[in-house]
Formats: structure tokens, sequence, C-alpha cells
């Protein structure tokens, strides 16, 4: 069951590469990315049963979009 919950998830991330490749609009992108780390972090947490690890991989990715778009929202204005 692991296995193929593994096997899934890489095919997915395959996938998701694939559709990142022919997104168009930021937003799209940033949500394919965004897609991707849980989907690591999930991997994660299977292969080596770390949950710490893949919470402070999501938290460091959200944390830097944060930045990004704060700082973006200071260039518009």
């Amino acid at each position: 069951k692991l296995l193929s919950d593994i096997k899934l998830m890489y095919m997915s991330t395959i996938y998701l590469m694939m559709l990142f490749s022919l997104a168009k609009s930021p937003l799209m992108m940033v949500f394919l990315i965004l897609i991707q780390t849980i989907i690591l972090s999930l991997m994660i947490n299977l292969l080596h049963n770390l949950f710490w690890m893949s919470y402070i991989l999501i938290l460091i990715f959200l944390g830097g979009m944060l930045v990004i778009f704060i700082y973006i929202a200071s260039l518009t204005s």
C-alpha cells in the first residue's frame, strides 16, 4: 500500500512538472508549485516518518511566498 502511494505521488509530481511548463499565468505557476511542495512534504512524511521536517518545509515555503507577495504589493503602490 505504501509503495503504491509513493508511486502515485511520483507520477503526480511528474504530471505537475509538465503542467508547469504549459502554464501561462503566474497564479497558476504558484498554485502548481504549492501543490508540488505539499506532495513533496507528504512523501517525506511517508518515507522517513518525519512529520516535523515536512511541516518546516511547508512553513518555509509559505513564508517565502509571503515575502514575495509583500515585495510585489509594495512595488505596485
